[in-house]
């Protein structure tokens, strides 16, 4: 189960897909 209350690029994913969805989807894969 993802924990997305832990990710820290998850609010910033919503602000700029683009920029940071590398960021958000390599957190909830280590």
């Amino acid at each position: 189960m993802e924990k997305f209350d832990e990710n820290p690029f998850l609010a910033d994913f919503y602000l700029d897909p683009e920029r940071y969805a590398f960021q958000t989807q390599l957190f909830f894969l280590l």
